[in-house]
């Protein structure tokens, strides 16, 4: 029986988050995010029927904290995903 690989990768994003509509009076916040991903080849996986759409499937788990200065906007972030992102 053939393994795929299963790669574990850390991510870190930092960038800026609009709420509201996109005129230069909406709300704008510091965004930091950082956690792990784990990635693999879906042909070697349960989910093989999946090979038809994309080869490669992840899962990402993290934490998101919107504002510069203050720790008290931390969300978790958890993501199912196709393709390598």
């Amino acid at each position: 029986m053939e393994m795929g690989i299963i790669l574990m990768d850390m991510m870190l994003t930092i960038g800026g988050m609009m709420q509201g509509d996109i005129e230069l009076s909406s709300d704008t916040d510091f965004v930091f995010e950082t956690g792990i991903k784990f990635r693999g080849n879906v042909t070697y996986s349960p989910l093989k029927f999946l090979v038809v759409l994309t080869d490669l499937g992840g899962i990402r788990f993290g934490i998101k904290n919107k504002g510069f200065w203050s720790v008290d906007n931390i969300d978790n972030v958890f993501e199912i995903g196709a393709g390598v992102w």
